[in-house]
């Protein structure tokens, strides 16, 4: 099996999200325009302050380097499992978001791929040994739980939780012993099932980082207007983020958008945070950071929506061919 797996926005569920965040620099008249591929080497020092962090991964993705974010989610890996007593426990912040890189980076820009983690991280062992010292402890909750199973929310019904209730429900517990070995097998399932949510980004899709002069990205007046910007604009960078996305599961959708105020509200401190940080390295913010959103319902609705309309031509490469 391959070190990872990518997360395709297609393959995700609930509603699409399309945001992107701009910011226009007043940089020297000498000033170096990076590359893709500095900006991407720079994503440790420009990532920060927003809630997030991100360093480079030691493994590859298509033979391309990888970056772990950091600080993003919070995850409630039992929300789902029809198990209500567990359904509060959250993950401790040892998750860890991968993206790689689909295409190499180009000349202005690079694009990231949510991934799914195949291997089994130290950070995904902590939450296993936590997970089972919590499950453990609870142990009389799992038997309450276990003998509810039959009763479960069936909205909550998923490829592996189905698995665990099926296995659960063909096995008699008629004595004591028999029992307490069910629950321990169990436990063992639980925890996997932990490790496995934690294994996933909590996204599919892709996010888009684009830099460039303002010959290079040719606003209109409208533009220019709406972000305030204001003369002379002959030494004037613009650095663009991207998105077009969806949660990768489930079990994400229902304890973010529920838990900590949405999609929307999680990820716009990080991406205002690296346009500051963006403008303050190469020179100084000329006007306001740009923030828009959109949320459609399908991919026929993506391609009609002014947001997609409005980074298309930068950032192709967020909604692939199939």
């Amino acid at each position: 099996m391959d070190t990872f797996s990518e997360l395709p926005v297609r393959d995700g569920v609930g509603p699409w999200h399309l945001n992107y965040f701009r910011v226009f620099i007043s940089v020297a008249h000498n000033r170096v325009l990076p590359n893709g591929t500095g900006l991407m080497g720079m994503m440790h020092d420009l990532l920060k302050n927003g809630g997030a962090s991100v360093v480079p991964e030691a493994k590859t993705w298509k033979t391309r380097s990888t970056l772990a974010f950091t600080g993003v989610a919070k995850i409630k890996p039992f929300s789902r499992v029809g198990f209500d007593d567990f359904a509060s426990f959250t993950l401790p912040p040892l998750h860890i978001d991968s993206v790689g890189l689909p295409i190499p980076a180009v000349a202005h820009s690079f694009t990231a791929q949510t991934l799914k983690r195949n291997y089994e991280s130290p950070e995904d062992r902590a939450i296993r040994k936590i997970a089972r010292i919590y499950l453990t402890n609870d142990g009389k909750k799992l038997r309450e739980a276990r003998n509810r199973i039959n009763r479960r929310d069936p909205s909550r019904s998923n490829d592996i939780i189905d698995d665990i209730v099926r296995w659960v429900e063909n096995r008699a517990v008629d004595a004591a012993e028999d029992a307490r070995k069910l629950e321990a097998q169990l436990i063992d399932k639980l925890c996997d099932y932990a490790v496995f949510v934690n294994q996933h980004h909590f996204l599919a899709g892709r996010r888009s980082f684009w830099i460039g002069r303002i010959s290079d990205f040719k606003p209109s007046q409208a533009d220019l207007r709406s972000a305030h910007v204001k003369p002379p604009l002959a030494d004037l960078w613009v650095f663009e983020t991207a998105a077009v996305e969806r949660f990768s599961r489930w079990d994400f959708l229902g304890t973010t958008e529920a838990v900590m105020g949405g999609n929307t509200k999680m990820i716009e401190p990080i991406w205002i945070a690296m346009c500051e940080n963006v403008a303050s390295k190469f020179g100084a913010s000329n006007g306001s950071i740009e923030v828009k959103h959109d949320t459609v319902w399908s991919e026929s609705s993506v391609l009609q929506s002014p947001v997609y309309h409005a980074i298309k031509d930068r950032h192709a490469a967020l909604l692939p061919n199939r």
